[in-house]
């Protein structure tokens, strides 16, 4: 079951994390200081709400299918798309695309 109070704390967190890279006033920005020690604490209560009584392999297998896969289905897409089309602006290497699937660098 979802815990909505965790959804509230990440929506604030996020929001705060958001206003800051937008330039507000001083004041402003001061007074959000707490926006990633707060993300920081959301995602200890997801983890711990997530992660039940099942072995860690388990539990990070899941994670690596939901999150990893993805990310991998949308770079194999995309390179293909960049080689295909010959794309002008963006020539990928070797080198970039062993990285982007190894999730090194951003």
């Amino acid at each position: 079951m979802r815990d909505e109070r965790i959804d509230v704390l990440r929506f604030i967190g996020l929001a705060m994390i958001i206003l800051a890279h937008v330039g507000p006033p001083g004041v402003i920005l001061q007074a959000r200081n707490f926006d990633v020690p707060l993300m920081l604490i959301v995602a200890g209560l997801s983890f711990h709400s997530s992660y039940r009584d099942e072995p860690y392999l388990s539990y990070l297998w899941k994670r690596i299918k939901r999150l990893v896969f993805p990310v991998w289905l949308f770079l194999s897409i995309y390179f293909l798309i960049i080689h295909t089309t010959g794309h002008p602006v963006k020539e990928v290497s070797t080198e970039t695309v062993t990285s982007s699937y190894l999730l090194l660098g951003g």
